[in-house]
């Protein structure tokens, strides 16, 4: 809808939307599979071919240009490599079919998941198996979804967070059709008790910090070290605002593991006077491009880190996609 709202206000009248909504919570990606028990990928393989069918009648050329994987965090407890599998296979289906019926392969569209008041006893291997296969599919990654207000205690939120996410993914894909770039990537090196993690941002844009982002949602105790966690502990974690890079000191050059805004904690009491809540996955620390929402009044669309966990093996940062 934000992408059509986006076309219209630009005068661009020959373009238009379709929007497939499966409507439904407490899904997994497996039943987009078309061998599934499950009827939802048969009937979006339905839905695909009768909009083809009802386009050709009305003499309108459709294409289908992009996939859009936003997913909740029902697949929290799911093992990282039986998501991939999974995904693999009803993506693969998908991408097939968009193939056949408009002529040309879609393009993978991600809003990562991970946003859960309460992560404690979770396994949440999906942000980062999210994160690689967007990569591994050359994927937009529009945004994450531990960045927005949760308004029921859980994992949810309300109709104009919805819009914000999809003006940020309108403006994703809107940029990345300019030929400008979008999805942020990280790297990690360890030297030592000293780890640097660079993010690639866009040009001319910073790391910049929303300092006061959970002031009213358990306070900075809950953010420590700009949401970076490590074995043994953190004695400092310094970004570079003019720049793109945080300089991390270990408290043990032997630390065998490294989180970002990856935290398993429960944030489920920690609500502001309107009983908004925000994910346990938590980092202030964002990119400094940003502009003033188009549809939500008073809200500004951000662009958020990629966060990550993994381990260190001979020094050498091994993220966990699995």
């Amino acid at each position: 809808y934000c992408r059509a709202a986006s076309w219209r206000d630009k005068g661009e009248s020959g373009r238009g939307v379709v929007i497939g909504d499966h409507g439904y919570g407490g899904r997994y990606i497996n039943e987009w599979r078309l061998e599934d028990a499950s009827p939802i990928g048969r009937n979006q393989a339905f839905w695909l071919a009768e909009s083809k069918r009802l386009a050709d009648g009305f003499g309108i050329a459709m294409t289908c240009p992009y996939v859009y994987l936003f997913q909740g965090s029902s697949a929290k407890d799911q093992p990282g490599t039986v998501y991939r599998a999974d995904f693999d296979v009803a993506h693969a289906e998908t991408v097939a079919q968009c193939t056949a019926l408009f002529g040309a392969a879609p393009r993978l569209v991600v809003v990562v998941n991970g946003a859960d008041v309460n992560t404690v006893g979770d396994l949440y291997a999906t942000p980062g198996v999210q994160y690689r296969l967007a990569l591994d599919y050359g994927a937009i990654i529009a945004t994450w979804q531990r960045v927005y207000p949760i308004n029921d205690r859980n994992a949810h939120v309300d109709g104009e967070t919805k819009v914000l996410i999809g003006e940020t993914t309108d403006w994703a894909v809107s940029e990345v059709e300019a030929g400008r770039p979008w999805t942020i990537t990280y790297d990690v090196q360890k030297a030592g008790a000293v780890v640097t993690v660079s993010f690639a941002l866009r040009p001319g844009e910073t790391l910049m910090q929303r300092a006061t982002l959970y002031d009213t949602f358990g306070g900075a105790a809950t953010c420590a070290d700009f949401g970076f966690e490590a074995d043994g502990g953190i004695v400092s974690a310094v970004p570079d605002f003019g720049g793109n890079t945080v300089t991390i000191t270990l408290a043990s050059a032997d630390a065998a593991w490294l989180r970002f805004a990856h935290q398993v904690q429960d944030c489920y009491d920690m609500a502001d006077a309107a009983g908004y809540t925000m994910s346990a996955h938590r980092t202030t620390l964002f990119g400094s491009h940003t502009r003033a929402s188009r549809f939500v009044p008073g809200q500004t669309p951000w662009r958020p880190m990629p966060g990550f966990r993994g381990t260190f093996r001979d020094g050498v940062f091994v993220d966990d996609a699995g």
